[in-house]
């Protein structure tokens, strides 16, 4: 394990306005929240925009709202929707531009329009590895397979260290006609500017982990080995699915017509195993008895 001594905690909570935020979401961000109040840090609210084409004010909206009702505070980013405009992930586009072209120097990545699915079903050799140049409107992917990353992993309590076959497939860095970053590249960049060193996220998101290790690596961020992951177990539905906006998944805003926040924070404290769940009722209540049961996940 990697340890950078005397450096505040500082985490994130980076939701996508995409879609209203739905019970998977609201779990994480408590947990961040918890993590980040038991370590005495700072917390940063960062909105993920950069897919402006999905993003609608309602749905930002419902992010400053939700929080709100959850209780959780941060001490960075808007505070409100009126000063999200100037925390937008498209004031950084010059940033993410950089960071691309140093991956393309390094000869991580090649020129492809095609679908994922188009790639997986086609001769690799059809998309051109080896050009010379591109254009900012093509789409650029990352090689596989790439050198497999490893990092300890505090909430499973183990070194991961996934089998290529795991890796993501040749995933996509910057995205075709629209000229802009994808996530995998965005949150690489993100965390090192915001100067992230706690990421608390689901257990799908291991090989986007990976991925962003390596990205790292190759942009010479030095400072994100020294990050800390927890990738926690995920919510699921009745049929264990894992719940997401584009599955339709129950949102708070629908969890609330039936729920008040008591409810809530015993269904959390139920999910994260915590003692007499049942007898939680305000916020208060759950960090006294997260800050017991959590005590082996103080950093500082």
């Amino acid at each position: 394990m990697i340890q950078q001594p005397n450096i505040p905690i500082k985490s994130r909570i980076a939701p996508t306005p995409s879609g209203f935020l739905h019970l998977g979401n609201a779990v994480n961000f408590l947990l961040i929240y918890l993590l980040v109040d038991l370590n005495k840090g700072n917390l940063l609210l960062r909105i993920d925009d950069i897919d402006m084409d999905r993003v609608r004010e309602d749905y930002v909206s419902d992010i400053f709202d939700q929080l709100k009702w959850l209780g959780i505070t941060w001490n960075f980013g808007p505070q409100h929707i009126k000063e999200f405009p100037d925390y937008s992930q498209h004031k950084r586009l010059q940033r993410y531009s950089c960071a691309l072209e140093t991956l393309w120097q390094a000869g991580q990545l090649f020129v492809c329009n095609c679908s994922r699915k188009q790639l997986q079903h086609s001769d690799a050799h059809s998309c051109p590895h080896h050009i010379t140049n591109y254009n900012k409107t093509d789409g650029l992917r990352l090689k596989s397979p790439y050198p497999i990353q490893s990092w300890y992993d505090y909430y499973l309590e183990e070194v991961i260290n996934l089998h290529k076959s795991d890796q993501l497939f040749e995933p996509i860095i910057w995205r075709k006609h629209v000229a802009l970053p994808s996530y995998q590249l965005a949150c690489v960049v993100d965390d090192i500017e915001d100067d992230i060193n706690l990421i608390i996220r689901g257990y799908d998101l291991l090989r986007a982990t990976e991925c962003q290790f390596f990205l790292a690596e190759k942009l010479e961020y030095s400072e994100y080995k020294y990050i800390k992951f927890l990738h926690h177990h995920l919510i699921t539905d009745e049929y264990g699915n894992k719940l997401s906006k584009s599955a339709g998944s129950t949102s708070l805003k629908q969890y609330r017509l039936n729920n008040s926040i008591s409810d809530f924070y015993r269904y959390f404290s139920r999910w994260a195993k915590l003692p007499n769940a049942a007898e939680i009722n305000d916020l208060s209540e759950l960090k006294h008895v997260f800050q017991l049961h959590y005590s082996d996940f103080r950093f500082t």
